[in-house]
């Protein structure tokens, strides 16, 4: 309706969800680096989603203040800087959507048995997205020439643009390989870990938490078919574009955040006080196995050295009246997340006085 302002309706679901996505992504961070000690490409696509999604709102803030969302007459000026904000957020929107399936996929990748069926449909998908990505991207700065013609039409009176059904029809396909692609991501992971020997009740939490990204499948589908429908029988352009606006920002958090809830479980863990200190043993126990491998390598063969060089002086004095007795003692406690070693040599020979040679080397 004229004079309305649907400012607060825009910013009002962007920044919540955008804001519920960065708590997300901080969980999914936390947990892979003080509960799993690794930090993955998965991580750092989901991190880049969400640097698209705070883009996205940022844009739109503007795009509010600027008067985009206000259903009145507004001056050219102000109108130039609205479409362009407007075309620009489309790329922000575009990018996210591909990077936040990247992310699900990497995911998969990560926590999958070596499937080599598996591997090639998860990285079609990605590729053909990303590609299809770009020519949408492509088509909606290329559709004018010179580009500015596309929110300027004045100042370049002598530009040209395309039909701007060719951007509708290839981003409503675009949109439609998208949503096959989240039912696709959703359902990998049901013939995973269909297979696992773990209880029903198990499998059934995993596959939910796992095809999670369903409800962005579904939106992906309104989105493309509901709201074009809509922006031609209704007269309030304003309005539609708006919820189109919101549709995108749900779409594009709702897939990065199913894509961290796998991630979290180890932080649900430690919230009901399951996992107590279990998670930072298991840090803390990483990095004391490799420091004791490392010693226990350089140890051996110093005690490896010294033994030969006892063993040459034994035989040096012609080992007629002479024996030698080389007692080797290790005691290896294999731990749950850690080799703690202990060893002792000792090299002896009798029965010759101040002829004892010993090396003890021990640790835990």
């Amino acid at each position: 309706m004229l004079g309305d302002d649907y400012s607060h309706l825009l910013l009002g679901v962007t920044w919540p969800f955008t804001c519920l996505s960065a708590v997300f992504v901080a969980g999914r961070f936390f947990c892979r680096r003080y509960c799993h000690s690794k930090i993955g490409w998965d991580d750092f696509w989901a991190a880049f989603s969400l640097v698209m999604s705070f883009a996205m709102s940022i844009s739109w803030t503007v795009y509010a203040r600027l008067g985009g969302t206000l259903d009145a007459p507004l001056p050219y000026s102000s109108t130039v800087k609205i479409i362009f904000i407007s075309w620009l957020s489309q790329t922000w929107c575009i990018t996210a959507i591909v990077t936040t399936k990247i992310s699900i996929a990497a995911l998969i990748k990560r926590l999958q048995a070596p499937s080599k069926w598996r591997t090639v449909v998860l990285w079609s998908l990605c590729s053909v997205s990303a590609a299809w990505a770009l020519i949408q991207i492509g088509f909606v700065w290329g559709q004018c020439r010179p580009t500015a013609t596309l929110w300027d039409p004045r100042g370049h009176s002598n530009g040209s643009c395309w039909s701007p059904t060719v951007v509708v029809y290839n981003g409503m396909a675009c949109s439609s390989f998208w949503a096959f692609t989240d039912i696709a991501l959703a359902f990998l992971p049901v013939h995973m870990v269909i297979k696992l020997r773990i209880a029903l009740r198990r499998k059934i939490a995993i596959c939910v938490l796992l095809s999670t990204g369903l409800l962005a499948a579904a939106m992906t589908i309104v989105r493309t078919t509901k709201l074009p429908a809509d922006l031609q029988k209704n007269s309030d352009h304003v309005y539609q574009y708006v919820m189109f606006f919101i549709w995108n920002i749900l779409e594009i958090n709702a897939l990065i955040m199913s894509s961290c809830i796998p991630t979290l479980v180890p932080l649900w863990d430690l919230a009901r006080g399951r996992a107590g200190s279990k998670y930072k043993r298991r840090g803390r126990n990483t990095t004391s196995h490799k420091i004791s491998n490392a010693r226990y390598a350089h140890n051996a063969a110093s005690v490896y050295i010294n033994l030969e060089s006892q063993t040459d002086e034994i035989g040096s004095d012609g080992g007629n009246d002479n024996t030698a007795s080389v007692s080797v003692r290790k005691n290896m406690n294999h731990l749950k997340h850690g080799i703690h070693v202990s060893k002792e040599v000792n090299v002896s020979n009798a029965p010759a006085e101040g002829s004892d040679h010993s090396i003890r080397d021990g640790y835990t």
